[in-house]
């Protein structure tokens, strides 16, 4: 997780240049915003800086997962300039996920899989019905905001700014899980918000 998190946030780099090419201009404080926030977005993943080698092909899935959210933000921010836009664009990304998660818990029950937890079963997924349900709608919720805000103003901005969430995964699972965060998670905090400062003044 310490060098897949931090690879994975590197998608916003996909929205930003996709921004350039369409003409976004931001100002120069702008870009310096842009560069320091995802500096700290990358740190506050936690990369491992020392450690046991990565697999080649964890690194690779990670930067295939990165292109993936970068080009969603990117899609939405370009499907959605209008309100019907935006609920379509959101309602398909649903039915989408639907249909492919559906369709790859079928195929994994047919090699020879479980539907459901091994223990408790229906009741485990029951009981955890609320905090899916939160999920879902945090995500409508961030990918509606976000498409807005790509509306309103430039889509290089709205693409760092919404890919801040490694910072605030590092400051809930302080928070809530009372997990330490760990130096470097701390410096990259600190640079995500220096960045976000810079964003908002230029």
């Amino acid at each position: 997780m310490g060098v897949v998190s931090p690879l994975g946030s590197l998608g916003v780099v996909v929205p930003v240049s996709v921004g350039l090419l369409v003409g976004d201009r931001p100002g120069l404080l702008q870009f310096a915003g842009i560069g320091v926030a995802v500096a700290g977005v990358v740190l506050a993943g936690g990369p491992e800086l020392r450690g046991a080698p990565v697999q080649r092909q964890a690194v690779l899935l990670t930067l295939v997962a990165a292109f993936g959210f970068g080009s969603v933000m990117a899609l939405i921010a370009e499907a959605s300039t209008t309100l019907t836009g935006l609920f379509l664009a959101l309602f398909v990304q649903r039915v989408t996920n639907v249909a492919v998660g559906g369709a790859a818990l079928w195929v994994s029950v047919k090699r020879g899989g479980r539907a459901l937890p091994e223990d408790g079963g229906m009741r485990v997924v029951r009981g955890s019905l609320p905090a899916l349900a939160f999920v879902g709608l945090a995500d409508v919720a961030a990918n509606g905001t976000y498409s807005i805000a790509a509306q309103n103003g430039p889509v290089t901005v709205a693409a760092v700014l919404a890919s801040l969430y490694p910072v605030v995964t590092a400051l809930a699972a302080r928070g809530v899980l009372n997990e330490r965060l760990r130096a470097v998670q701390a410096v990259g905090a600190g640079l995500a918000l220096v960045g976000t400062v810079l964003l908002a003044s230029g």
